[in-house]
């Protein structure tokens, strides 16, 4: 089953538009999916489902590599102090399996 991530989807913050600061918004769109990823891949949610296919949609893909470090990193270096983790793959692993990406052009 595929769950599509796409920008301006959600409810936070980063998708409510301000046209007099569109610059600011439009730099900060990919925020509210890079949020989603890691609420995704951190809760279990892959462990739990492993058919699942995650499509990130129009939110270019220049930033995702350092992403998926910044997740290892973070496995590395919390895991031991969160409730319930530390025993599943790495994150790159998970995200390397289930993930693609369309890229958004101007």
């Amino acid at each position: 089953m595929p769950l599509s991530l796409h920008v301006i989807t959600g409810k936070g913050k980063e998708s409510q538009i301000s046209f007099e600061q569109i610059s600011t918004f439009y730099m900060n769109l990919i925020h509210e999916v890079q949020r989603s990823l890691s609420s995704i891949v951190f809760g279990g949610v892959l462990e739990r489902f492993p058919k699942l296919l995650i499509v990130s949609a129009e939110n270019d893909t220049g930033w995702f590599p350092h992403f998926m470090y910044r997740m290892d990193h973070a496995y590395d270096k919390f895991r031991a102090m969160e409730k319930d983790r530390g025993q599943g793959p790495r994150p790159l692993l998970i995200v390397r399996r289930i993930a693609r990406s369309t890229r958004c052009s101007l």
